[in-house]
């Protein structure tokens, strides 16, 4: 799967951005942090660094498609 740009970009001119953060030492393991203008909050969620970017991807495309709907 490629990123999307477009949805990444519209998020991060709207405040949301979304980041890996290692909660063991060696990174092995990640959850996402979310921030909405400044608003930090860690998910529940487990990821590895394989699949991590994957579904830091589907946020920002599922945010934008939210907010894009064509009527």
């Amino acid at each position: 799967m490629g990123l999307n740009f477009r949805a990444m970009s519209w998020c991060w001119d709207n405040g949301v951005k979304f980041s890996p953060f290692p909660i063991v030492s060696n990174g092995s393991v990640l959850k996402i942090i979310q921030s909405i203008n400044g608003n930090e909050t860690l998910g529940n969620e487990r990821y590895t660094p394989d699949n991590v970017h994957e579904k830091i991807n589907e946020l920002y495309t599922a945010i934008y498609e939210k907010n894009n709907k064509e009527v």
